[in-house]
């Protein structure tokens, strides 16, 4: 009796395995408590070594304490040692590489990483970066080879040419039947052709194969658009139950979670995107101001609101005229919002 009494008061220890302390870490990244997340993601990494995701976000992390070395020596196990396949540690390293002013080791660094995945999740921040060493160095680096077939496409559908751009989409898959962007490119062309259905289909395959995030936003988007709420809120917690680290994924996850009225999660992510990125284009200050307008922070949307009109994002001008006079309401941010997103 004793003994069952002594077992049913036993205290169960709560395990925390290194997923508890990587989100934890990406917390403490996110308020930008440094010393905090290295702390729970050297833990992270203690518990599960064989993670490459949690490796990667450290030495990230050690970049933007410009602990280049410590960086690169995580970077370098990686690819050793762990996940040799993952390529972004190749971009990390080239950007460790051109902060410490090694322009030669950075570009051919970021060189190869444009060879092994020259449509990556981070290819055009390599191409921002070889383009940097070009102004720095500009021996280093040859002329740019043709087009790939993905970037005429994609220049094919910025001119209209609707059926030309979708043959070549396809013509790529057929070679590359898991190349994510070129999927979500295509079914940007059927969801403007009104095929919904068609863009659907494609989008579906993407985010249940591909974790690609562009195509998951826009997938929700178009969801939201049918009135399908309950596959809206499916895809969303899985979207912002993630951390992108790349430019691209940080503006469409933070753009439609404004669009869909997630706004602290729009803030969440255009925050990250202000820490590890120069803002570029209007859209991101856009959305950024327009979540925190929605949350009643009026004054702080002004600030991003006043950014992105000097960056002469469209939508904004107009926006920022009727704030200064007083007739802002939040249903005309909301249809702002919509219309902005929907181009």
């Amino acid at each position: 009796m004793g003994s069952k009494q002594k077992n049913e008061d036993a205290i169960i220890p709560f395990l925390q395995s290194g997923e508890y302390f990587f989100q934890r870490g990406v917390v403490a990244y996110q308020k930008n408590h440094l010393k905090r997340a290295v702390l729970f993601l050297e833990r992270a990494v203690e518990l599960e070594p064989s993670k490459g995701l949690f490796q990667c976000q450290l030495a990230a992390i050690y970049t933007d304490m410009e602990r280049f070395e410590r960086s690169n020596d995580i970077l370098d196990r990686v690819l050793k040692d762990i996940e040799p396949e993952r390529s972004e540690c190749y971009f990390f390293l080239a950007n460790n590489y051109a902060f410490q002013g090694n322009f030669e080791k950075a570009a051919e660094t970021a060189g190869y990483y444009m060879k092994i995945a020259p449509e990556g999740d981070f290819a055009e921040e390599t191409k921002e970066l070889l383009e940097m060493i070009k102004e720095n160095e500009p021996g280093l680096l040859e002329h740019p080879g043709d087009m790939t077939i993905y970037e005429r496409a994609v220049e094919q559908a910025a001119k209209g040419r609707v059926q030309e751009a979708q043959e070549l989409f396809e013509e790529l898959l057929e070679q590359e039947p898991d190349y994510w962007a070129a999927y979500h490119q295509l079914a940007k062309l059927h969801q403007h052709r009104g095929d919904t259905r068609q863009a659907v289909q494609l989008l579906e395959k993407v985010h249940q194969e591909g974790a690609y995030v562009p195509a998951s936003c826009q997938l929700a988007a178009l969801y939201e658009s049918l009135e399908d709420h309950d596959r809206v809120k499916e895809i969303m917690k899985v979207l912002t139950a993630i951390l992108p680290l790349d430019r691209e994924s940080l503006h469409w996850i933070s753009a439609v979670c404004a669009y869909l009225g997630y706004y602290e999660d729009a803030c969440r992510y255009a925050r990250l995107y202000h820490k590890r990125f120069v803002i570029e284009r209007g859209s991101v200050a856009f959305y950024h101001g327009a979540a925190l307008y929605l949350l009643g922070e009026t004054g702080q949307a002004a600030k991003w609101w006043k950014q992105s009109r000097q960056l002469d994002h469209p939508e904004v001008k107009e926006l920022y005229r009727e704030y200064e006079q007083n007739t802002l309401t939040e249903q005309r941010v909301r249809e702002l919002v919509q219309d902005d997103f929907q181009q």
